[in-house]
């Protein structure tokens, strides 16, 4: 397994030649015994997408989307509504997938022994990097950096281990734990270099990649509640001045600066933003729109949000949303979004 100490700055690694053969890969990394080779089978039609996966939307040019469906990559024409599927190379799922900045490549983390990340072309999809030993079982979420230069992966359960990657070299920068327990999200800062955040099972989690006398170091500081109850992190994002916006299960937002919550964010009535878990927060133009649990889609304005100030005994705020859509009917829960680029 990949480990380290705390921080580690793993070793350089040896350039080399880059060419692979996606059909071999996948007969040395596949236990075939006692099942169907991928050859014998075709994937016709996906009835239904994992929704309970957080981060499962990526637009692409050409008008497609990326989502995963079992162990494949599911490529949608949102034109046609026709079908593709990129079937997973290491069988035992996909854990997550991020789009490179430019649009012309992608990553794939699976699950499985050892899995790898496996970066391909768009739209040839061909295979371009296969970055190994990052974490045990599955990757829990996989993200490039802004430039597009570095990549940054999570692992489950057992190891939870953040690695920072210069993924076209296939080389690890630095790496460390990520947290004890679930870590949903990875992601780095869109405005400050070297600035990223993990959150997951009771945590947010604030990283500096920091240059020491002994080398590049990851340096995490654990988000200290205060007086706000503890909740598992599925959404946050960053506000233009470096405040940190997070969602809670109780269906609250709350304002993070400098590693500390300022206030906690609630609607007029002091009611909750949400009814149940905040699952998505994100950038729309100069709004925010926030999601979960109770299927509707708030905007916010960022500028309001930035103003608020907790009162000498709590932190505590009002605030009402600017506007409220409700997402079809019954019971519906939103855990991920994706936006048209037009707007």
């Amino acid at each position: 397994a990949a480990g380290g100490g705390e921080g580690e700055e793993a070793p350089a690694v040896v350039q080399k030649v880059y060419n692979y053969n996606e059909e071999n890969l996948r007969s040395k990394r596949t236990n075939l015994e006692g099942v169907l080779a991928p050859k014998g089978l075709t994937v016709e039609w996906s009835f239904g997408l994992e929704t309970q996966r957080r981060n499962g939307l990526h637009r692409m040019s050409g008008n497609k989307l990326l989502t995963v469906s079992g162990n494949a990559v599911l490529i949608i024409d949102l034109e046609t509504m026709q079908q593709e599927f990129m079937v997973g190379i290491d069988s035992g799922g996909v854990g997550a997938v991020a789009v490179h900045p430019s649009g012309e490549y992608f990553a794939v983390g699976e699950k499985g022994v050892q899995p790898n990340v496996y970066v391909y072309e768009w739209p040839s999809r061909k295979l371009h990097r296969v970055l190994t030993n990052g974490t045990e079982r599955a990757f829990s979420d996989v993200r490039f950096s802004p430039d597009g230069k570095m990549m940054a992966t999570v692992g489950s359960a057992p190891d939870y281990l953040l690695h920072i990657w210069d993924w076209a070299t296939e080389s690890v920068l630095l790496r460390t734990k990520a947290f004890s327990q679930e870590v949903f999200n990875v992601s780095f800062s869109p405005r400050f270099e070297g600035t990223l955040y993990t959150s997951g099972t009771g945590h947010v989690r604030f990283w500096k990649m920091a240059s020491t006398f002994t080398g590049l170091k990851l340096q995490g500081e654990i988000g200290k509640f205060g007086a706000t109850e503890l909740s598992d992190t599925s959404a946050y994002l960053e506000l233009k001045d470096g405040k940190v916006l997070s969602g809670t299960e109780s269906g609250s937002l709350l304002v993070w600066d400098g590693g500390l919550v300022k206030v906690e964010v609630l609607r007029k009535g002091w009611k909750p933003c949400h009814a149940g878990m905040v699952e998505v927060l994100w950038w729309h133009g100069e709004q925010i729109l926030s999601s979960g649990q109770d299927g509707k889609v708030l905007a916010w304005d960022p500028a309001a949000i930035d103003l608020l100030e907790p009162s000498d005994t709590s932190p505590q705020v009002e605030l009402d949303p600017l506007s409220e859509v409700q997402i079809g009917e019954g019971q519906v829960r939103v855990r991920t979004m994706e936006t048209d680029p037009t707007g």
